[in-house]
């Protein structure tokens, strides 16, 4: 858990996540990461830190959570009706979405649950190698599941009604009975969860969606603006730090823009076998 924002959060996070792939290959790596937002923080390197951090969590991470701040200071305020969060509202609903979408992996011996592992989680959320960033949204438990698709409880300043979802997992955590949480599932046509646990209750979504190269291409938009007049490049090269690796990660993190971009068009045009049901797209779901 770390933010793309700060140098801690994005340099020593990088450095951190490429020393665990280097001393445990073939442990997962599951990174849930806060993307900047200008709206909560005035930082003017976060396009920087946000980039080259991106480009680490590109190389090194089995999978990528995004939680944006943006967007969360958004959903709070339009959903959750809080004027002007704070850091202590954003950092109460960020732990709500990370319980929710790891409780059946936290908690393995859970008698009324279906307990999985990181690896199985992992391979929910990333359908294939370098679609490994996902999107995430949280309701409370008495909400419609229908409604983790609208804006204003996304936590990732995207559309992902506008594209084609890739992977798509819905998370029931509380006390309703496992028939209920059952019977929401297959609106989505997904694998639920749904420990009863004595904890925060709710529903969170974690979906892989060709609309998260939004977010990319907003970072590299950002950091195009400052690396082209060359502004405080001087905190990164004075460092150690060369053009050319500053460089490799703005191509990296646009190649994934890229990425992103070309898997909705490819899931599109792609014609439909005989005996698979059409993939969910224009945020649609199927009844």
């Amino acid at each position: 858990m770390h933010s793309l924002g700060g140098g801690t959060g994005s340099g020593l996070g990088a450095m951190a996540l490429r020393q665990l792939r280097a001393t445990y290959p073939k442990v997962p790596i599951l990174s849930c990461a806060v993307l900047p937002s200008t709206r909560v923080s005035s930082v003017v390197t976060e396009p920087y830190n946000a980039l080259l951090a991106i480009d680490a969590l590109r190389q090194h991470a089995d999978a990528c959570l995004f939680l944006d701040n943006e967007a969360l200071v958004s959903a709070l305020e339009l959903r959750w009706r809080i004027p002007e969060p704070t850091h202590a509202d954003l950092n109460a609903m960020i732990a709500e979405i990370l319980g929710g979408a790891t409780a059946s992996v936290r908690f393995p011996n859970d008698p009324g649950g279906r307990a999985i592992g990181l690896d199985e989680a992992i391979r929910q959320w990333v359908p294939r190698p370098g679609l490994k960033f996902a999107v995430t949204a949280a309701l409370p438990l008495s909400g419609q599941p229908g409604d983790l698709l609208g804006d204003d409880s996304l936590f990732s300043s995207c559309r992902p009604a506008g594209g084609i979802f890739h992977a798509l997992a819905v998370y029931f955590r509380g006390r309703q009975a496992r028939s209920g949480a059952a019977a929401s599932a297959p609106e989505f046509h997904l694998k639920a969860a749904a420990p009863r646990l004595p904890e925060h209750e709710g529903i969170v979504l974690v979906a892989n969606n060709s609309e998260i190269g939004m977010i990319f291409e907003r970072i590299c938009a950002q950091f195009d603006q400052l690396w082209s007049r060359q502004a405080f490049a001087n905190w990164y090269l004075g460092e150690g730090m060369t053009p050319e690796e500053i460089a490799a990660a703005r191509r990296g993190v646009g190649d994934l823009a890229g990425l992103y971009a070309r898997s909705g068009v490819r899931r599109r045009e792609r014609p439909q076998a005989a005996n698979l049901p059409p993939p969910i797209t224009g945020g649609q779901i199927r009844p």
